[in-house]
């Protein structure tokens, strides 16, 4: 769909369906996209985009979405978010999106996927079993200027960094209200990777049971410029180095 003005869809379901890019649905060049009450299921895209793909959007809002089992080569199994100014993302379910089993390349974002965009806000949302071979099992995000995540669940999701959360040469990172569990990192950052972001904030979160085979079981922020984690229960992650955080050239702030 190529619409300037404003999109709206509500109610809808989009099912086995296949595309280069956006394999349920495809938005380009729209001032505003609202989706609604709205289910992608079992899409694939050779591309970016299993379940959505929307580009050059200026505010996306997604309410009560579900993305189940949609798959991607290269990013955002779920959904994929290219150059869009303002989105949200409320009260939605990722559940089980993950990289095409014939791609050779490293995917990124197995739930959402967020490049060279301005304000994303992710809420009340639950990101479980999404998978990817590079960063970001539950969300990837790249050049986004500033990123909230507030009050959602991140639950056995796996990656190669970041089996929840990865945020990369972005602004202002702030995940607050959320909860981490067994989530898993061939590498490192089993629930969150964070890598050069000017801030990252983390308050009243809960980090369990997560793993990673080399780095940081839990969080893992390195090459930034100020790192606050604040009232978050940290609690037997595991990692060859760092159970539960590591931190790399950065000033880190950690407060009771």
């Amino acid at each position: 769909l190529n619409a300037q003005n404003i999109l709206i869809i509500e109610s809808c379901y989009y099912n086995d369906s296949s595309a280069t890019n956006g394999g349920g649905i495809f938005i380009q060049n729209s001032t505003t996209a609202k989706i609604y009450q709205t289910k992608f299921k079992n899409n694939k895209a050779g591309g970016t985009g299993g379940g959505a793909s929307l580009s050059d959007v200026k505010y996306v809002k997604l309410i009560n979405i579900t993305f189940i089992s949609n798959e991607a080569g290269k990013s955002g199994a779920g959904i994929e978010l290219h150059k869009c100014m303002n989105i949200s993302i409320i009260n939605s379910k990722f559940v089980s999106n993950h990289r095409s089993v014939i791609s050779s390349t490293l995917s990124v974002g197995g739930g959402i996927c967020v490049r060279k965009s301005s304000h994303l806000t992710v809420e009340n949302s639950i990101f479980y079993r999404n998978m990817v071979t590079g960063n970001g099992g539950g969300i990837y995000s790249q050049n986004v200027d500033r990123a909230l995540y507030n009050n959602n669940q991140y639950l056995l999701n796996s990656a190669r960094s970041g089996g929840g959360v990865a945020s990369i040469l972005s602004g202002v990172t702030e995940t607050l209200n959320s909860t981490f569990v067994s989530n898993s990192a061939r590498k490192e950052g089993g629930a969150i990777f964070s890598e050069k972001c000017i801030l990252f904030h983390m308050c009243t979160c809960k980090v369990y049971r997560n793993s990673a085979e080399e780095f940081s079981g839990g969080i893992n922020v390195q090459l930034g410029r100020k790192a606050t984690i604040e009232n978050t229960i940290i609690v037997n992650n595991k990692a060859v180095h760092g159970g539960g955080i590591t931190s790399l050239g950065i000033n880190f702030i950690m407060i009771d």
